[in-house]
């Protein structure tokens, strides 16, 4: 029996931000809606044996329609909600915020969790997660930053470059073979 497991690992599909929902609320947008439909002929053949996602809606509705097609059930694993700059809106302050996060690795705003903390606690999520289903093939749903940190942990290089280029929805494929892990992105068609 092999050991080796398969973690496809996806970014939301759009989501509908607003200044009266808090971020950790922000549903899909109407776009993000057809592009979670989208996924479900690019993942549907994959496999997937069991199927994880952050709490947040958007992450969460992200996978549904792949889920109802492949008769599984989602899992809401806590840990992979995305990483926390601040629990107030940072509005203008956004960009000059982010780039100082991934300047600075251990950098957090009182009230938020840094690049390195983050990296951190994914690596613990999906690490467990991975040897759960020693053999398997699972996806997760996050977000953007929370990803891109773990990627970061696999592949020193990955970082805010790559993260700015990521889309919604967006697909990579982690090979664990034992403790090593390796990554590759899976091409996904958005919808338009």
């Amino acid at each position: 029996m092999t050991t080796a497991t398969t973690i496809y690992l996806v970014r939301h599909a759009e989501s509908l931000p607003s200044a009266d929902v808090p971020e950790p609320e922000w549903p899909l947008s109407p776009r993000g809606q057809q592009q979670a439909q989208a996924l479900v002929a690019v993942m549907e053949a994959l496999a997937i044996d069991t199927i994880y996602s952050s709490p947040y809606p958007r992450a969460l509705h992200t996978l549904t329609p792949l889920a109802s097609a492949l008769g599984k059930q989602i899992i809401v694993e806590p840990a992979l909600h995305e990483r926390v700059l601040s629990r107030r809106n940072l509005g203008d302050e956004f960009w000059p915020v982010i780039d100082r996060y991934w300047a600075d690795a251990d950098f957090a705003l009182p009230d938020g969790e840094s690049n390195r903390a983050c990296a951190r606690r994914m690596m613990q999520a999906i690490d467990r997660l991975a040897a759960r289903h020693r053999g398997e093939t699972i996806a997760l749903a996050s977000h953007g930053n929370a990803l891109a940190l773990y990627l970061g942990t696999i592949d020193p290089g990955f970082g805010y470059e790559q993260w700015r280029a990521m889309r919604n929805p967006d697909l990579f494929r982690i090979a664990y073979e034992g403790e090593r892990a390796t990554w590759d992105r899976v091409r996904v068609v958005a919808s338009r």
